[in-house]
């Protein structure tokens, strides 16, 4: 389920998952809306489609999130700072 939602987040598009979908992930409120309950979700869906402006700034989010922390070169570079610390 989360590499999905991953996937979801890079594809630019706007992203409605529940908590436990994020769970892991982390993507902050401007990259994903988390809604729990199933007319929550609903809703949230709707409001999307309703507001394309809206749907497209949070795709956006979302992409450069997963462009940040979800890339295989991103995850590089974290342990590569991490070696780097352990041997100073």
């Amino acid at each position: 389920m989360q590499n999905k939602l991953i996937e979801y987040l890079a594809s630019g598009k706007a992203v409605v998952a529940t908590s436990v979908a994020n769970e892991g992930i982390n993507a902050p409120a401007e990259a994903i809306i988390i809604a729990d309950e199933p007319t929550d979700f609903a809703a949230a869906v709707v409001a999307l489609l309703a507001d394309s402006d809206k749907a497209e700034k949070q795709g956006r989010c979302a992409r450069a999130y997963a462009l940040a922390e979800w890339t295989w070169e991103s995850h590089f570079l974290k342990l590569e700072r991490e070696f780097f610390a352990a041997i100073r």
